[in-house]
């Protein structure tokens, strides 16, 4: 075994912070009729990440790191399962996707040790006994600095509120000792009559996805704590999930507009979840988030424009105007003119044949934008974005004020003028 020291050699200047401190035990892992007894170590840091090793006193055979797939010459990495039990007994841990990416032997006169580095995309941690009833779900959110504020949606109430260490943490993302952390926390009952959990987590997925979209982050919980009445915790839920670094970014923040992001879901929470069972708009949040984290400026202007053309498609298939046949013979710029007789608020500047001709045709045909200089691009960009939020904000019935990307000056969200309609979702 390793020990702690090791896990808090991998988490320099913020080990202190973990949400789950270091634990050990043993257990044993399994594929088809091969299986080896391990001890087990984990830690959870503050970035959401788990850190599991384990270690075999038998040798382990490296061919059983992967295994082929259909296609042919292709292997993928094996997925064991795994189960085991606390030194003090008091937690069950399993999963059933555990990989070995990495082992090292160790071996000496008197020693012989295989470490298995592994990785897993979601792990179960149970409180041994007593089985508490789960009353309260606490979400650890990446990425989300708004400080303390409750909402309400689908029904259920939810609290969210700034972790325990909040000023180290933001500390340690401003001098990037860390680019990606837990920040906040998001707490929900279950309601009354709920036996399972299942129904909640699907609402706090939609949420995550939501609070992604307004603040352009990957504002998502890669661990849950599940909590008895009395609030002792039950089990936790870890799961391997892909986060960009943070940023300030995000067009609705608590920060800049006061209670942004409580008016959205007040205002449009149950129109987006609408929306997004019909265009799927966690689709658009990852076009959205991987071009805001692009570097170069190119790439973020040919991301922005296939975000346009995802969601112009998706709209106004949407209305009911034309079908996908139709669709394939459009391209952006008569796209954005047929929304635009429905919104009625898109400048002509912006739909004329400049986005076709001059930013879109270039980048995708010749790689570059050879007759703009750096200033124009990101003009260009930052108008588009702009543009591009506020379509989304008039489609769900957003009223309030924004944060423009274009200048970042605080701005009313646009209004439908005589004669507009959205579609009917």
């Amino acid at each position: 075994m390793l020990g702690q020291q090791y896990f808090d050699s991998i988490c320099p200047g913020y080990s202190e912070l973990s949400l789950l401190p270091y634990l050990s035990g043993s257990g044993c892992i399994q594929w088809e009729n091969h299986s080896y007894p391990v001890r087990w170590e984990i830690s959870l840091p503050i970035t959401g990440k788990l850190a599991l090793v384990l270690t075999t006193n038998r040798p382990f055979d490296p061919q059983l790191q992967v295994q082929p797939t259909d296609s042919k010459n292709l292997q993928t990495l094996t997925q064991w399962n795994f189960q085991g039990i606390s030194d003090d007994n008091f937690w069950n841990i399993e999963c059933h996707d555990v990989t070995i990416p990495r082992f090292k032997i160790e071996c000496n006169a008197s020693l012989f040790q295989c470490v298995l580095f592994c990785h897993t995309h979601e792990i179960v941690i149970k409180r041994n006994q007593p089985n508490k009833p789960v009353k309260y779900i606490v979400s650890h959110i990446w990425n989300l600095s708004e400080g303390k504020f409750d909402f309400a949606i689908e029904d259920r109430h939810f609290s969210i509120a700034p972790h325990g260490n909040i000023k180290n943490i933001l500390e340690l993302l401003q001098y990037e000792i860390l680019t990606t952390s837990i920040v906040s926390t998001m707490t929900t009952e279950l309601l009354v009559g709920e036996s399972t959990s299942d129904d909640a987590l699907k609402v706090i997925e939609e949420i995550e996805w939501l609070l992604s979209l307004i603040t352009l982050n990957t504002t998502f919980a890669p661990v849950q704590q599940f909590l008895s009445e009395n609030k002792d915790i039950v089990s936790w839920k870890i799961r391997s999930r892909y986060s960009f670094p943070m940023h300030n970014a995000g067009f609705l923040r608590n920060q800049h507009v006061p209670r942004a992001i409580q008016s959205f879901i007040l205002q449009c929470g149950s129109k987006y979840l609408a929306l997004d069972n019909k265009i799927d708009l966690k689709m658009l949040t990852s076009m959205m988030t991987n071009t805001v984290n692009e570097t170069s400026i190119e790439f973020k202007i040919a991301g922005i424009i296939l975000c346009f053309e995802f969601f112009l498609s998706k709209l106004l298939l949407l209305y009911g105007d034309i079908d996908a046949d139709k669709l394939e013979t459009m391209n952006i710029q008569t796209k954005l003119g047929s929304l635009n007789r429905h919104l009625r608020f898109i400048g002509s500047d912006l739909r004329n044949d400049s986005i076709r001709s001059v930013y879109r045709n270039p980048l995708f045909h010749q790689g570059a934008l050879p007759n703009l200089t750096l200033e124009q691009k990101i003009e260009t960009y930052n108008k588009y974005m702009e543009l591009l939020l506020q379509i989304f904000l008039v489609i769900v019935g957003y009223t309030g004020e924004f944060v423009s990307p274009n200048g970042w000056s605080i701005q009313k969200s646009p209004s439908l003028p005589n004669g507009g309609d959205v579609p009917n979702f």
